[in-house]
């Protein structure tokens, strides 16, 4: 419940990485990568929720797994990008 508000700020973080790798590499990354990033994200969260709906993981696991995952990816992004 607390886990899906957070995800506007892990879109805003990796949106951020993506805008900064696309001026400090001068590639026109455009939005592509975020579009498809939202939608792996969205594409992983209904599969944990599946999964915590039926008993598999812990709702805890179900609900935080995703943003953490994709929380993680974006700061890699992010530190890559602004070390260019």
């Amino acid at each position: 419940k607390f886990s899906e508000p957070l995800a506007a700020l892990v879109f805003a973080l990796i949106s951020l990485a993506v805008i900064l790798s696309s001026f400090k590499w001068t590639i026109p990354l455009g939005m592509v990568p975020v579009f498809v990033l939202t939608f792996g994200y969205y594409a992983t969260s209904s599969v944990a929720r599946m999964l915590g709906e039926q008993g598999l993981v812990s709702s805890l696991l179900a609900g935080w797994a995703p943003l953490s995952i994709y929380a993680f990816f974006g700061l890699v992004f992010f530190s890559i990008s602004w070390r260019r």
